[in-house]
């Protein structure tokens, strides 16, 4: 009983190390995302007043 137990832990704890990772990841790419827009938009801008 102990081990099926113990399974079921390992495997909970993977799950959860999983789930941080994508949210981690996610968090990353919008923060990405909005730096590299804000980027773009400057850009833009410098382009406008020429």
């Amino acid at each position: 009983m102990s081990a099926s137990l113990k399974k079921t832990t390992i495997h909970s704890i993977e799950e959860m190390t999983m789930w941080y990772f994508s949210w981690i990841l996610g968090v990353l790419l919008a923060c990405a995302f909005g730096i590299i827009n804000v980027m773009w938009l400057e850009a833009e801008e410098e382009f406008d007043q020429e």
